[in-house]
C-alpha cells in the first residue's frame, strides 16, 4: 500500500515538473529541513501535503538497534504570514510504523512562530524560529515519545549570485519519556543551498543534524531534491541518507504546496 501511494505521488510530480512555469519563492525550501530566515507576505497561506518514508529510523531515547521503518502518510503542514514579519507555522503527519508491531495513527503536532529581524542586503537576512512538538502521539504504539519538545534557533540567509544559502543553529530540549523531570538538551542545526537550473526548477541541497545528546540522539544526514513552482501550485522531491550510525539509513520525501494570496487581511 504504501509503495503503491508513492508511486502515485510520483507520477503526479512528474507531470507537474512537465508543466512547470514561473518564479520560484525561497521562503519555503522544502524538501530541506532548514528554515528561511525570510517570511512569507503578510496575510498570505501555505498549504503542503506530502508523503515520507524513512528506513531504519531510531525512536527518541531508544538505545537498542535500529528496526524501525517509519512512513508519514500523509504530512500536511500550513505556514501563514502573520504580519510583515511573523509567519507561523504547523507541521501534522500521520504515522505508520513497522517494527517487531505494526501501527498507524495520529503523529505529533509541531507548531513554530518565525520572526524576522533583519532584510537582507550586504549582510545576510536574519531571523529567529521557536518551536514546540505537542505530545498526542500514542507511546503505547511507539508513535512518539508522549513528551513536549522545544526547539529555538538562529537563521541565516543569503545570496551568493544566484545561489540561496540557509544556514539555521539552535537548540533542543527533548523530554525524556523514560526518567520523569528529565531532558536532553541538544545542539540542532541545518544548512541549505537552493541552487537555481532554470527559472523554472531549483535544485535543493543540505545538512540536517543533532550533535552533543546525552542519551543517544544525535544524528546526521545528507538531504538532496528539487522544487519548483507554477502560478500558485508547488512540487518538491527529495531523499536523505544517513550520515552516522544513529541515523536512519535512508529517506525519501514528496509533496504539493497550494498558496493562498490575501487569506486573512492585516
Amino acid at each position: 500500500m504504501i509503495k503503491k501511494r508513492l508511486q502515485l505521488l510520483i507520477a503526479v510530480i512528474c507531470f507537474l515538473l512537465i508543466i512547470s512555469h514561473g518564479s520560484l519563492k525561497a521562503a519555503n525550501l522544502m524538501p530541506l529541513d532548514t528554515q528561511d530566515a525570510n517570511v512569507i507576505e503578510a496575510g498570505t497561506l501555505e498549504v503542503r501535503i506530502g508523503v515520507e518514508y524513512l528506513e531504519n529510523k531510531k525512536l527518541a531515547f531508544d538505545s537498542g538497534q535500529k528496526n524501525r521503518d517509519e512512513a508519514r502518510l500523509p504530512s500536511l503542514g500550513m505556514m501563514l504570514g502573520a504580519g510583515k514579519i511573523v509567519e507561523i507555522q504547523t507541521l501534522f503527519d500521520c504515522l505508520y510504523v513497522d517494527e517487531t508491531d505494526s501501527a498507524y495513527g495520529a503523529g505529533d503536532i509541531r507548531l513554530s512562530t518565525k520572526v524576522q529581524l533583519r532584510q537582507e542586503d550586504n549582510y545576510p537576512a536574519i531571523g529567529l524560529n521557536f518551536s514546540t512538538k505537542l505530545p498526542n502521539a500514542s507511546n503505547e504504539d511507539r508513535l512518539g515519545t508522549d513528551e513536549f519538545d522545544f526547539f529555538n534557533s538562529l537563521l541565516l540567509s543569503k545570496h551568493l549570485g544566484n545561489t540561496a544559502c540557509h544556514l539555521n543553529l539552535g537548540m533542543g530540549i527533548l523530554g525524556n519519556p523514560h526518567h520523569n523531570s528529565n531532558q536532553d538538551d541538544v545542539l540542532y542545526y541545518n544548512l541549505g543551498v537552493l541552487i537555481p537550473a532554470d527559472d523554472t526548477l531549483n535544485l535543493a541541497l543540505g545538512i540536517s543534524g543533532q550533535a552533543f545528546s546525552n542519551d543517544n540522539n544525535d544524528f546526521l544526514c545528507l538531504l538532496i531534491g528539487a522544487q519548483g513552482k507554477r502560478e500558485n501550485w508547488a512540487w518538491d522531491i527529495g531523499g536523505g541518507i544517513g550520515l552516522t550510525d544513529e541515523s536512519r539509513d535512508w529517506s525519501v520525501t514528496l509533496g504539493i504546496t497550494k498558496s493562498f494570496n490575501n487569506f486573512i487581511k492585516f
